[in-house]
């Protein structure tokens, strides 16, 4: 059985992922504007902090996902994959919390 540290380590990894390809893509960005701007510091919008939050939600998710599936039988997949749906759609709004 995986222990929590070994969780947290992947979950770390996997951010460490998602915060360098993020870097990547804001340097991208300010490439054509190095003379003009020196030194400036970037600021999110709030669109570009949302996508970043659904990104990080979705990467952890998945990596959640991977971490569990492998400590259960396959019977047991589809009972937690069916609660996991059910708690996003009503995370979402797309289900009905009473139902």
């Amino acid at each position: 059985m995986f222990s929590l540290s070994s969780f947290i380590f992947v979950i770390k990894k996997a951010i460490n992922n998602v915060k360098r390809n993020w870097n990547k893509k804001n340097a991208e960005k300010t490439e054509g504007n190095e003379e003009d701007q020196p030194e400036q510091k970037l600021e999110m919008t709030d669109e570009e902090l949302d996508q970043r939050i659904l990104e990080l939600v979705e990467m952890i998710t998945s990596v959640s996902w991977d971490f569990l599936r492998r400590g259960l039988f396959d019977k047991h997949k589809v009972v937690v994959i069916a609660i996991l749906c059910f708690r996003i759609m009503v995370k979402k709004d797309k289900l009905p919390r009473d139902q």
